[in-house]
């Protein structure tokens, strides 16, 4: 595996957590990128503005907690 997301040019998916989404300023969502290979799936679930979330990672359809 690539030491950086946007180095990875496997065919697997790779789901990273641990980091909220929105500590990158990326939203609230489940964030794909590299052509949907890595998701960062973490959505902060314990801020004030965070989710549970679940997504399908090959439609990218995302369910969420309110």
């Amino acid at each position: 595996m690539a030491k950086y997301p946007g180095l990875h040019q496997e065919t697997q998916i790779i789901v990273l957590g641990h980091t909220p989404v929105q500590a990158l300023y990326l939203g609230s969502k489940p964030q794909w990128l590299n052509q949907g290979k890595v998701v960062l799936m973490d959505t902060g679930s314990f801020l004030e503005n965070g989710h549970i979330s679940c997504a399908n990672l090959l439609t990218q359809e995302v369910w969420q907690s309110d």
